[in-house]
């Protein structure tokens, strides 16, 4: 079977388009979690070890582990940062713009080339095979080339990690094309266009010098988040 990144033939392994570290927050006793549909009369399901489905080859698998590890003690602690709190905003610097931004591009590209119905939304067209020889050549690019804005999610004063939206397809203010994840306590908002991200949007990309800011806000800030805090609470969850 053909790897989706190496393009090689090869035996492949089911692959998690979000990593697994992810999840972790939201496994019961077994192991489990609940996936909330947001899908029109699909009932929600429990899954086991993250969505996973036959995608990368062993290769390519531990190619791309790589940048989660370094993302998983980034965004989890194991990796010492400088930051400052201005306000709602916090700013990071020393971050590994190449280890970091590859574990963007490469959630960004796994869910474009998923079969699953979780990720349906993200059809990435032509930008799908540019990302793709991105993430195999290790090559991050420029800060404005698919530049993610991350907002930081809490709930009161709690931040929100056990929860994972399913990503669409939206536009930002000045019609560049995006795609809004919820994932790891954060919402992730990938720029995905041909025209050049400038403005204020591009303030919140990871710089290549490793300095990143991101917005803290209420999680029911999102016009989404309603029918989620419904679900959450049907789950016996605060």
């Amino acid at each position: 079977m053909e790897c989706a990144l190496c393009r090689e033939n090869r035996e492949i392994r089911r692959s998690h388009i979000i990593p697994e570290f992810l999840y972790e927050a939201m496994y019961d006793e077994k192991h489990r979690f609940h996936a909330l549909s947001v899908i029109e009369n699909q009932k929600d399901w429990m899954e086991q070890k993250g969505l996973r489905e036959p995608l990368l080859c062993d290769d390519c698998e531990t190619n791309i582990s790589r940048f989660e590890d370094y993302a998983r003690r980034a965004l989890k602690g194991g990796t010492e940062f400088k930051f400052q709190r201005q306000g709602s905003a916090v700013i990071v610097d020393g971050l590994d713009y190449k280890r970091f931004k590859l574990f963007q591009l490469s959630i960004l590209w796994r869910a474009g080339v998923s079969t699953l119905e979780l990720f349906q939304h993200v059809q990435l067209g032509p930008f799908e095979e540019t990302l793709r020889k991105m993430v195999f050549d290790e090559s991050p690019g420029k800060q404005e080339d698919f530049g993610c804005v991350m907002f930081g999610l809490k709930y009161g004063i709690d931040a929100i990690a056990d929860l994972i939206v399913q990503p669409v397809k939206t536009r930002s203010d000045d019609g560049h094309c995006c795609y809004r994840f919820v994932f790891g306590g954060f919402q992730w908002v990938f720029f995905v266009s041909s025209r050049p991200t400038t403005g204020p949007y591009s303030v919140g990309f990871l710089q290549e010098s490793g300095r990143l800011c991101f917005i803290v806000k209420d999680v029911f800030e999102a016009n989404w988040a309603s029918t989620f805090a419904q679900r959450r609470a049907q789950l016996g969850r605060p």
